[in-house]
């Protein structure tokens, strides 16, 4: 695993997950049966699909977001931006997401989970699944990731960024949370 420091705000970890792993969770969230993803806005979730119109599993597994922070953890910012919060964990609540050909996520911001009134989360994680599609970027203002199997980015929640419309393929991404408590 080697990080790639994209800017100040975001940075990419190398085969966090092997292609095997990647292929383990596409066909066990094949399985669960993926649905249109809604837009988390202030007054509750809203499907927007002129906004986002890619697919979405849900999984509540403690045990895998824990299995993922062990891989992980060496990689996170000890202290969030000079501040006292560490980072713990990740948000146990996995998301999965499917794009199919012009499916995106136009530009916005992730919102942060708050757990309870210790620990909430402040950058996104997303893990690439696979890397066999044609479009399907992560752009930001300033750079632009393409995926690739078992790449993760992680990045600060209120940056402005994009999932691009994906051209051929399908394309699977896994996103949590990286929660942070204060010290």
């Amino acid at each position: 695993m080697e990080i790639n420091h994209l800017n100040d705000k975001a940075f990419t970890i190398s085969n966090v997950l092997t292609a095997e792993e990647c292929e383990r969770y596409i066909n066990m969230t094949e399985q669960m049966g993926y649905a249109e993803a809604p837009v988390t806005t202030s007054r509750g979730p809203k499907m927007m699909p002129d906004f986002r119109n890619n697919e979405r599993v849900m999984y509540d597994t403690p045990e895998l977001a824990e299995e993922l922070w062990q891989k992980l953890k060496d990689y996170m910012p000890t202290n969030y931006r000079n501040t006292s919060k560490q980072a713990v964990g990740l948000n146990e609540r996995l998301r999965f997401y499917k794009y199919h050909p012009g499916q995106e996520f136009k530009e916005h911001m992730d919102g942060r989970y708050r757990r309870n009134q210790y620990e909430s989360s402040l950058l996104t994680l997303l893990i690439y699944l696979n890397g066999d599609f044609t479009g399907g970027e992560t752009k930001f203002r300033d750079v632009t990731v393409v995926p690739e199997t078992g790449l993760a980015l992680v990045f600060q929640h209120k940056v402005l960024h994009a999932g691009m419309p994906v051209i051929e393929g399908v394309k699977y991404v896994l996103r949590s949370d990286v929660m942070f408590r204060s010290a």
